[in-house]
């Protein structure tokens, strides 16, 4: 099942999620200094995603960096497709990474493009829409200049791409460096 897929299945969830806040603020709700508890906490966790997906930025980094096809231009690479099997034809979600390292700083741009079957020809699959994040590491930051995925999809698409290029590697027999 693709990243799309399970998405529509988290949906129930999401919906409850994004309900709270109004709950949290009518009439039937706790006293306001168990809001403010809740708000200082929902903002711990919105601090705590951003590292997660900081991290996780980094974690592809390192991870295609040394594996990457390298332009003559100092570009490094990275092309595959997200999903468990091992069989590319079957997946619908293509995963372009490009790396571009200049000074002190490297730019990151990672971009899922997905394709859909055509109908009169079950082999042809054509791009139905692309998304993309396109980050910026420093030695002890990084920041995310563009990110066309939801809040709730980053981090579920970091997952699944930081999986997908460790089995890739593991496929292709590519040690860890």
């Amino acid at each position: 099942m693709n990243i799309f897929g399970r998405l529509k299945n988290t949906a129930p969830v999401i919906i409850v999620l994004a309900l709270l806040p109004l709950f949290l603020i009518s009439p039937f709700s706790v006293s306001s200094s168990e809001d403010e508890v809740i708000k200082s906490n929902q903002k711990v966790t919105t601090q705590d995603n951003a590292a997660i997906l900081s991290q996780k930025i980094r974690e592809i980094y390192k991870e295609v960096r040394p594996v990457a096809l390298v332009s003559p231009e100092g570009l490094r690479e990275w092309q595959s497709f997200l999903g468990q099997d091992e069989d590319d034809s079957y997946k619908d979600d293509h995963l372009f990474i490009l790396i571009l390292e200049k000074g002190e700083e490297t730019l990151l741009w990672i971009q899922v493009t997905k394709f859909e079957t055509q109908a009169d020809r079950s082999r042809i699959k054509k791009a139905k829409g692309s998304k993309l994040i396109k980050a910026v590491l420093r030695k002890k930051e990084i920041i995310i200049e563009k990110n066309d995925f939801g809040a709730e999809e980053t981090g579920l698409i970091l997952s699944e791409i930081l999986r997908s290029i460790e089995n890739k590697k593991k496929l292709l027999g590519i040690k860890a460096f």
